[in-house]
C-alpha cells in the first residue's frame, strides 16, 4: 500500500507571510529582497545537489553542483559583505527553507522523468550516460588549465581549488554517511569534514570572499563532488552500511526512548569533554561553549535535513529545514564575528560531531515513529 504525506503548505505560508512583513519593516528593501531571491535559488539548487549525490547519475549531481556552486558563493559573498549582521537572519531562513521544499520537489520530478534511482551500485551506466561524463571530464580538465593560465594569483587559486576538491570529497562522505547506520563512519566522516571545511571557509571569508577565488572554488567542487560521490558509494558497499537498516523492527512498537541507544553514548561524552575542557584554558571560554552548542545544534540539524531530503515526507524535511538554515546563519556568524581565530576549531569540530551523530539518531527516532522511509 502506497504512503501518502501530506504536504506542508500551513508551514510554508506562514514563513512567506513573515518575509514579506521583513521586507516591508526593513530599511533596505532591495537588499533584503535580493539576499531572498539568491538565498531561495541558492537552496533550490541544493537541494537537488543534496538528493543527486545519493543518487546513479553522475551528469546530473555535476550539473546541479555546478549550479549550486555559483548561487552559493553569491549568497555567501552577499552576507559576508554585509559583515553577517543578525538583521539577515529571519529574510535568510524564510526563503532557505522555501528553497530547500522547491528543491527537493523538483529533484524528485526530474529523477522520475529520466528514472534516476538511489541504487548507485548496482545499474550500469549507458552509452549516453558513459558519453556524457567522458565530455564532462574533458570540460573539467580544459576549465582546470584555463584557472591555472589566468589566475591572478596562482598559489592562492590553486590552494583555493585544492581545499574546495577535498572539502567536496569530505562532504560527499559525510552526507552519504548521515543516510546510513553505521556510526563510527559517520563519526570519522564528520571530523575529517570540519577539519577542511574550516580551512577552506576561513581562507575564504578573510578575503571577503572575492569573485577572483570563484572560478577555482567552482573547479574543486564539481570534480570533488563528482569523486566523493563515487568514494562514498564504495566505502559503504565495503562496510555494509545501509540507509533503513533502524527500520526492520516493529514501528508500531517503537518508543522515542530508543533514540538514545542509537547515541554513541562514550563518543558523545568524550567529544564534549574535550571541547568543554579546551575552552575551560581559554580567555573567551564563555564564547568557545557557546560555539561548541551552537555547533552541535547546526549539526543536529543537519543531519535531520540531510536526510530528510531523501525520504517521503514533505512536512519533516520543511520543519528539519527551517532549524537547520536558521542554525546555520547563527553558528556563521559566530565564527565570521571572531574572525576564524584557530581556537574556534576544535570547540566547533568536537561540536559538530557530537551534534551530527546525535542529529542522526532523532532523524532515525522520527523516521521509525512515524514511517518514513527512504525513497529508490
Amino acid at each position: 500500500m502506497e504512503k501518502k504525506h501530506s504536504q506542508p503548505w500551513k508551514i510554508l505560508l506562514v514563513l512567506a507571510l513573515i518575509g514579506l512583513i521583513w521586507i516591508f519593516i526593513a530599511d533596505d528593501k532591495i537588499a533584503v529582497i535580493i539576499l531572498m531571491a539568491v538565498a531561495y535559488l541558492n537552496n533550490v539548487s541544493y537541494s537537488m545537489v543534496s538528493r543527486s549525490a545519493v543518487r546513479d547519475n553522475a551528469p546530473y549531481h555535476a550539473f546541479t553542483v555546478l549550479l549550486s556552486n555559483v548561487l552559493w558563493y553569491s549568497t555567501l559573498n552577499l552576507l559576508i559583505k554585509d559583515d553577517m549582521t543578525i538583521i539577515l537572519f529571519v529574510p535568510y531562513t524564510v526563503a532557505t527553507v522555501w528553497g530547500s521544499f522547491t528543491g527537493a520537489v523538483a529533484s524528485m520530478k526530474v529523477e522520475k522523468v529520466f528514472g534516476i534511482t538511489t541504487n548507485v551500485d548496482k545499474k550500469k551506466a549507458s552509452a549516453k550516460s558513459a558519453l556524457v561524463q567522458k565530455v564532462l571530464l574533458v570540460f573539467l580538465a580544459i576549465f582546470g588549465i584555463i584557472v591555472a593560465i589566468y589566475a591572478e594569483n596562482f598559489a592562492a587559486s590553486l590552494k583555493i581549488a585544492s581545499l574546495v576538491f577535498v572539502n567536496s570529497i569530505a562532504f560527499s562522505i559525510l552526507r552519504r554517511s548521515r543516510n546510513t547506520n553505521n556510526t563510527i563512519y559517520h563519526i570519522i566522516a564528520s571530523i575529517v569534514n570540519s577539519i577542511v571545511w574550516y580551512l577552506l571557509y576561513r581562507d575564504l571569508a578573510l578575503t571577503g570572499m572575492t569573485f577572483v577565488l570563484f572560478t577555482s572554488y567552482c573547479f574543486g567542487s564539481v570534480l570533488g563532488g563528482l569523486t566523493g560521490q563515487k568514494t562514498s558509494s564504495v566505502i559503504e558497499r565495503q562496510i555494509g552500511a545501509t540507509a533503513d537498516k533502524h527500520l526492520e523492527k516493529d514501528g508500531e512498537s517503537f518508543s522515542y526512548k530508543e533514540i538514545l541507544t542509537l547515541i554513541p553514548k562514550k563518543t558523545v561524552i568524550t567529544l564534549t569533554l574535550v571541547a568543554t575542557a579546551f575552552a575551560a584554558f581559554q580567555k573567551n571560554h564563555s564564547f568557545l561553549l557557546i560555539l561548541t552548542a551552537f555547533s552541535a545544534a547546526q549539526q543536529i540539524a543537519f543531519s535531520m535535513v540531510s536526510r530528510s531530503r531523501n525520504r517521503d515526507s514533505m512536512i519533516y524535511h520543511v520543519i528539519a529545514s527551517i532549524f537547520s538554515n536558521g542554525v546555520w546563519f547563527l553558528t556563521f556568524r559566530q565564527l565570521h564575528v571572531k574572525n576564524w581565530t584557530p581556537e574556534l576549531y576544535v570547540p566547533y569540530a568536537a561540536g559538530g560531531a557530537v551534534g551530527s551523530v546525535t542529529g542522526v539518531a532523532i532523524s532515525m527516532g522520527i523516521e521509525k515513529k512515524l514511517h518514513i522511509t527512504s525513497e529508490t
